[in-house]
């Protein structure tokens, strides 16, 4: 049995034992390369995409150049990535480390997890870094406060989101549709930024080069730590 037999079998036997339930779009035909042209990747970067599921964008990322670390939850699409000859460096996303130039994401939408996500994934980023995330239009007017903190926390970072066409996941050619609107947002972390690791004698004017978070991460971690 070929390598790329292999490969074939466990994607059939992945595909035919899940119809995905996370709510993450783990194969976005069309609009991953919207998001590699945004990332300007270039050839020596260290990249990751989290919750890569099956790897279709991972897949385009190491088209363009580049070889990209990995990230996936479940442990069956772990061993296709894996299969696949990709680096997999974690399960749990938002346990992962490290710092990258570039991270390409297409979080889950639910509950508001992509707006917690694509907020870890901008504190692994090196100074200089960028992040390109496909996120739910949801917590882009959502009045709860995980959507208010995140629009105020992106709004602070300088992030961008562009809105994606309606329907763009409808493809009969995707394992999974859906009709849910989605964003693409982009954020750069400039050069010599920390990443935030101190919630105390914190307030407005406190600068992002001396190690303190913003009022508005604060206001994140505090719900976090509240499970809200």
């Amino acid at each position: 049995l070929s390598l790329f037999d292999a490969v074939n079998a466990i994607e059939s036997a992945v595909f035919a034992a899940s119809l995905q339930t996370s709510g993450a779009l783990n194969k976005v035909t069309g609009k991953v390369e919207q998001m590699i042209e945004a990332a300007e990747l270039r050839e020596g970067m260290n990249v990751l995409e989290p919750s890569a599921g099956w790897g279709h964008i991972a897949e385009m990322i190491r088209d363009a150049g580049v070889d990209p670390e990995v990230v996936e939850l479940s442990g069956d699409r772990r061993e296709l990535l894996e299969a696949k000859g990709f680096n997999v460096v974690g399960s749990d996303f938002l346990e992962t480390s490290g710092q990258y130039d570039r991270i390409l994401m297409n979080p889950p939408f639910s509950d508001r997890r992509d707006a917690q996500h694509v907020q870890h994934a901008y504190s692994l980023l090196r100074p200089d870094g960028r992040l390109v995330a496909i996120m739910g239009e949801g917590v882009f007017f959502g009045q709860d406060k995980k959507a208010e903190a995140f629009r105020n926390w992106l709004e602070e970072v300088g992030g961008t989101s562009e809105k994606l066409e309606e329907g763009s996941f409808l493809d009969p050619s995707l394992p999974v549709n859906t009709g849910v609107n989605a964003r693409m947002v982009v954020i750069d972390k400039p050069a010599g930024q920390a990443a935030p690791v101190d919630t105390e004698n914190t307030g407005p004017g406190s600068q992002a080069n001396d190690g303190r978070i913003t009022t508005a991460d604060k206001a994140i971690y505090g719900m976090a730590s509240e499970g809200k």
